[in-house]
């Protein structure tokens, strides 16, 4: 009996290494089996936080395409804002190419008027010194004098009433005779512009021309200017020149904006466009 207990006991004490590793191993198995348990519930925790992350993902894509297409839209703005503004710059430049070339046009077309009234206006003044001489010596020059007037204004008011009367050759003479003894006259304007009505009224077209431009020249500071412009315009539309006698009506619209011939300019100037237009 002594002998087999001390077997047993040897053995048990030899067993002892193994039992203390095994313990151990179990130890640590116990403590990886722990780990793997938390490193699973972390898991398992982010696998629930991923369609949080999944939407939100969504979401920054679905911001990112609209950033894009508003970017897009942007930059095609953009585009069309320097393509419209090409266009303007282009056409501008051509609007101001058209303005210029109109306005050289015009320019020459005055020049040529000018020249045509100089032409039409050589060789005339011997026969208009000739037709005053002759209206001093008959006396039909003469204005007869009435209380409260000077002799100016009495030759004037004599001219005045005869061309009223539609005695257009003796209001002619008359006329030039008052510009002859009142050149410096405050009427002599008036009178040389009657002058170029007395020719208009008798469809001397071409005369009367003349006679409005020795008002536009001699009397620039006058108050008959806009009408003597008025009136040579409709004179080359008599004369069938309607290119030029628009181009005066323009004039009298520039020049005059405020006047009651800038008002009969600009309606000439619409029958003109709507038919060609008729001598006033």
């Amino acid at each position: 009996m002594g002998g087999g207990c001390a077997l047993q006991q040897r053995e048990a004490i030899d067993l002892q290494p193994h039992v203390n590793k095994a313990v151990l191993q179990l130890s640590q198995l116990t403590n990886q089996v722990y780990e793997l348990e938390s490193r699973l519930k972390s898991l398992e925790k982010r696998q629930v936080q991923v369609p949080d992350h999944m939407r939100r993902l969504a979401d920054l894509e679905a911001r990112l395409k609209d950033l894009e297409g508003e970017v897009r839209n942007q930059a095609m703005r953009e585009q069309e804002n320097v393509s419209l503004w090409e266009r303007f710059d282009h056409k501008f430049n051509d609007l101001h190419t058209k303005w210029e070339d109109e306005r050289k046009e015009s320019q020459t077309f005055r020049d040529e008027i000018q020249k045509r009234i100089e032409a039409l206006s050589s060789g005339r003044n011997r026969e208009t010194s000739n037709l005053i001489k002759e209206g001093e010596r008959s006396g039909e020059g003469a204005a007869s004098v009435q209380p409260g007037r000077s002799p100016e204004e009495d030759a004037y008011e004599d001219a005045y009433q005869t061309f009223r009367q539609g005695n257009w050759l003796a209001a002619r003479e008359k006329f030039q005779t008052f510009l002859v003894l009142y050149p410096t006259s405050n009427l002599a304007d008036n009178a040389q512009f009657w002058i170029g009505e007395c020719f208009y009224s008798q469809n001397e077209y071409e005369r009367a021309i003349v006679e409005y431009e020795k008002v536009i020249q001699d009397y620039a500071q006058g108050d008959k200017v806009s009408s003597a412009l008025l009136k040579q315009a409709f004179a080359f539309e008599a004369l069938g020149q309607i290119k030029e006698s628009r181009i005066l009506l323009e004039q009298v619209i520039r020049k005059f904006p405020q006047s009651e011939q800038t008002q009969i300019a600009r309606k000439k100037l619409e029958s003109m466009g709507k038919g060609g237009g008729t001598r006033p």
